[in-house]
């Protein structure tokens, strides 16, 4: 070959291709050991990695959000759907709207498949801008939030994946027609400093928001507040079981009550049991539960 080709032509990889037949005759079809499809894998990942500040840590949520989502949608998505989603994902993942860390924050939280938009949107619905306000009012120890004026445009996201787990809301359902929102969270709470107690809600609206150039990776939550403890033993020997509450048909209550929370307070997913022996009687369980192992907040102190 190299006698038949020009010299301005030959170069290393025509030498290569002198090898082929020897390999072949050796280990067998190219395809077997072929390193073709790792070499697109990890174009694929390093495509991904965008943050400067620990990327290691970045690199890592991004293989464990691909496996988790190839997971996720093997066992709650049909197959014709997924085929559909895996066409929507490679479109966006060209306009890098498949997933958002903010800079310098938490990396174990992102935004998955997201979207600018606006405050205006989401008021005549939720009334966002008042909960907004309310939340970021609650960081600071003045009254600026209330005379200063907010930045209308936020990042909304249809899931969030925080460390191990993907989150869904409301605003985004699933395909299947199940309670996939209801998770249990930690808040903090007025009077003691630093307080904080346990509360259950339904995730509504996953977004992030600006103040004053501090980003945060927030969410929407609907906070259930007819909960209580069941209760056996008399006296100073009363202990305390399982969160239980009364809802409606329509999984509503009276007492709940909206809020803007951070992401960061979402412990992980809960779920809710019908009584058999009380109508509109719930029982809210989460895995790794222990009776009296929480303290319910009062939904007055958030």
């Amino acid at each position: 070959m190299k006698d038949r080709v020009s010299t301005n032509m030959y170069n290393v990889n025509f030498h290569y291709l002198r090898h082929i037949h020897d390999i072949c005759l050796k280990l067998g079809l190219l395809q077997s050991y072929s390193t073709r499809s790792a070499e697109r894998a990890i174009g694929f990942f390093k495509k991904h990695i965008k943050q400067r500040v620990l990327p290691w840590s970045n690199a890592a949520n991004i293989i464990k959000r691909h496996l988790i989502t190839r997971a996720y949608h093997c066992m709650y998505v049909e197959e014709e759907v997924v085929e559909e989603v895996e066409e929507v994902e490679e479109e966006e993942e060209e306009d890098g709207n498949d997933q958002y860390t903010i800079p310098n924050g938490n990396q174990e939280l992102e935004l998955w498949d997201w979207h600018y938009a606006m405050l205006d949107m989401y008021s005549n619905k939720y009334n966002l801008f008042r909960y907004l306000q309310k939340y970021w009012h609650n960081q600071f120890n003045d009254s600026r939030v209330l005379t200063s004026t907010l930045d209308t445009r936020i990042r909304v996201g249809k899931w969030l994946f925080k460390t191990d787990t993907v989150f869904r809301c409301k605003e985004y359902p699933g395909m299947a027609h199940k309670l996939d929102t209801l998770v249990k969270l930690r808040l903090p709470t007025r009077g003691r400093s630093n307080s904080t107690a346990f509360y259950f809600g339904e995730l509504i609206l996953f977004f992030t928001h600006s103040y004053q150039g501090n980003e945060r990776q927030l969410c929407l939550v609907k906070l259930y507040g007819n909960l209580q403890m069941t209760k056996y033993g008399l006296g100073v020997r009363t202990k305390y079981g399982t969160p239980y509450g009364h809802r409606t048909n329509t999984n509503t209550s009276e007492s709940d009550k909206f809020i803007v929370t951070g992401c960061e307070n979402i412990l992980g997913y809960a779920g809710l049991i019908k009584s058999s022996l009380h109508p509109g009687h719930y029982y809210v369980i989460y895995p790794d539960m222990i009776p009296g192992d929480i303290t319910l907040g009062n939904i007055r102190n958030v």
